[in-house]
């Protein structure tokens, strides 16, 4: 009984020492690589491809010797090499048959589409050859030596003498493969490698034939890489455009005191209590339509809200807004976190309805102010997301405002004030897309995945798309055609093709759809060139070519809700709606007749029996008779209809 107390006692002294070994040999070395990691790609590549792996591979070296010298598991009895004439043949046949069940797993795997890597990727390019060398000689030569000892040699010898052989083949294999910590595509292969190599160790004991089979393996990788490893040390970072950015996107006349409303607006982002996902639908509709419950509910989330929102009412009667642009390069500054923002401009539109619908029509101007200005802060000299999220706040309170309109008999006085109050919004410049920072952003992105060669050339290596800021990384995935075209392309004549696209676009946002559409050769002409010539500009420059007009949709939108304005109020007056946009004019109602940036004319007034219509050309430039569709893009054309309000999809 005494003896299977100490049996019992020692198998777990054992079990509990190579459990101890494996965590002290993986851990530290992964947490320390995940500190030293950031949304899934390394801060410092130095360090975890190169110091960390050859520590873990001491650290393994050091245990097994301490363990082998101690005792601690027993003897450990590790067989090198067994001088038979078969040996030799044995080991080539066995080294054989590992590759082809290691080419086998992973063609099986990778055809079930299963996840192969973890994203933890590393900067690879302008690291220097010797950087690479010294990578190359862990991965080929240490790494297998060190891991073979470790697994095969100590954890399986140590387990089996507890657990049994077999039990201690499995065993290993799989604390091998999740000791890799990769996902179940991976896991897979690696615990086929722990297998194959642990039946040999079971089976002939030698370790220099799994060292071998390790060896090759991880040599293949390396020679299959080391022509794109080659290629990414001619990637050379030069310029440092993130800091340009933050430079560039100071205001003129910066004062951080007074002017900024950035202070304000990050405290609010920092309170804001987001949309709770029972009020998604109903926050849509109009308050006339909410139940008691559903109001209620709503309100308890202002409520949450109010100190946030203060904040921001504060922060937009400040000149502008200059947000904190961060990152180690262009490409991760242009994808600021913008939810918090949504979140705010959610929470003041729904209080703009519930205020309106409520008859508390001084916080409603109120909110309508803060929340237009909140999206006109977002436009200028900014990234390109922030713009695009000015646009859909500014859109956003027109669009409420359109449908408080329709659901609500304002006070003549309060109908006034809202037609001052857009009117002059409307006196101000369009905030037009301002592509600078996304220039730079392309320039970013050329040093970052070109090779660097003589007179100004270079090429894309086929491993920039598999680096995390690469082209995939901006653009998501590239079609194999695409990879094609872009891997043809020359710095150089890219470089050129880029300078043009900019110095055109520039031009072309300042300019109506319409002077667009009917001047001959025009920016959008040229700029439609250059996206079919260039598989880079293709990639990166539609999105901005599609976005261009985005401002005069807004712009048209917000003149033509003073002239709805103006037209209610009229109605209210006189009892009747006017027979045209000129006599609003003449009577006083509107400053000026407003123009269509979708035609050569004002928008398009007509009075109906009982109501009035008012509408755009929309993007097709001619007049359809006010046949609805979305900036006549439909397939028939057809007009943007300011009025009638058409019920959205």
């Amino acid at each position: 009984m005494e003896t299977q107390a100490l049996d019992r006692s020692g198998s777990l002294r054992i079990v509990a020492v190579v459990l101890g070994s494996i965590v002290v040999a993986v851990v530290p070395a992964f947490v320390l690589t995940m500190l030293y990691t950031s949304g899934g790609i390394a801060k410092n590549t130095f360090l975890t491809q190169l110091a960390l792996p050859w520590l873990s591979s001491l650290t393994m070296l050091s245990l097994v010797f301490v363990v082998a010298r101690t005792g601690i598991v027993g003897n450990l009895e590790i067989v090198w090499w067994r001088s038979r004439h078969s040996e030799g043949r044995r080991t080539v046949l066995f080294v054989f048959v590992v590759l082809v069940c290691m080419y086998s797993v992973n063609s099986l795997v990778r055809r079930l589409g299963l996840q192969m890597r973890l994203d933890r990727w590393f900067w690879g390019d302008g690291q220097s050859v010797m950087f690479y060398v010294a990578m190359t000689i862990n991965l080929a030569l240490l790494g297998p030596i060190v891991e073979e000892v470790f697994w095969r040699g100590y954890v399986q010898k140590a387990l089996g003498s507890v657990f049994g052989e077999f039990a201690a083949l499995l065993s290993q294999a799989i604390l091998f493969a999740a000791a890799h910590l990769r996902p179940f595509g991976g896991f897979v292969p690696m615990f086929v490698l722990g297998l194959t190599t642990g039946a040999w160790r079971w089976r002939r004991r030698t370790l220099v034939p799994v060292i071998l089979v390790h060896m090759t393996i991880n040599s293949l990788y390396c020679a299959v890489h080391w022509p794109d490893w080659l290629d990414l040390t001619r990637i050379r970072i030069t310029a440092d455009y993130a800091s340009r950015i933050v430079k560039i996107s100071r205001p003129a006349d910066y004062d951080p005191t007074s002017s900024d409303a950035r202070y304000d607006y990050q405290k609010a982002m920092q309170l804001v209590v987001k949309t709770p996902a029972e009020l998604d639908d109903v926050r849509r509709a109009y308050p006339t339509d909410w139940s008691a419950q559903e109001r209620e509910k709503v309100r308890e989330w202002l409520d949450a809200n109010q100190e946030a929102l203060k904040h921001v009412a504060q922060g937009a009667e400040k000149t502008y807004y200059w947000p904190t642009y961060q990152g180690s390069s262009a490409i991760q500054i242009t994808m600021p976190e913008a939810k918090h923002t949504r979140y705010l401009a959610l929470a003041l539109d729904t209080r703009v309805k519930l205020c309106a619908s409520e008859g508390g029509y001084g916080p409603m101007l109120a909110d309508t102010r803060t929340l237009y200005r909140f999206g006109m802060h977002m436009s200028g000299r900014k990234v390109l997301i922030d713009q695009l999220i000015g646009v859909s706040i500014r859109r956003m309170i027109l669009d409420t405002m359109t449908s408080i309109l329709v659901h609500e008999s304002l006070p003549p006085e309060t109908l006034h004030a809202l037609q001052d109050q857009f009117a002059a919004f409307a006196r101000g410049d369009v905030p037009t897309m301002d592509f600078t920072i996304e220039h730079l952003v392309w320039l970013d992105l050329i040093q970052m995945v070109f090779t660097q060669e003589a007179e100004g050339r270079g090429h894309i290596p086929p491993r920039a798309f598999s680096q995390p800021k690469s082209l995939q990384s901006l653009l998501g995935e590239v079609q194999p055609e695409e990879e094609r075209a872009l891997l043809r392309l020359d710095r150089r004549e890219t470089t050129q093709r880029v300078e043009d696209f900019f110095r055109h676009i520039h031009v072309a946002a300042r300019q109506t759809p319409w002077q667009l559409h009917s001047e001959p050769d025009s920016p959008r002409d040229a700029l439609a060139d250059l996206l079919r010539e260039d598989a880079f500009i293709e990639l990166l420059g539609s999105p901005c070519f599609r976005v261009m007009d985005l401002p005069w949709r807004e712009r048209t939108s917000l003149d033509a809700l003073v002239a709805a304005l103006g037209i209610i109020r009229y109605r209210a007056d006189h009892e009747q709606y006017p027979d045209s946009l000129e006599q609003l004019v003449e009577a006083g109602y509107l400053n000026r007749v407003p123009q269509d940036c979708y035609s050569n004319g004002p928008l398009i007034y007509r009075r109906t029996d009982d109501n009035f219509l008012l509408y755009s050309c929309g993007a097709d430039f001619d007049d359809d008779g006010g046949a609805p569709s979305k900036w006549g893009e439909g397939e028939a054309g057809g007009d943007q209809v300011f009025w009638p309000v058409q019920e959205k999809d």
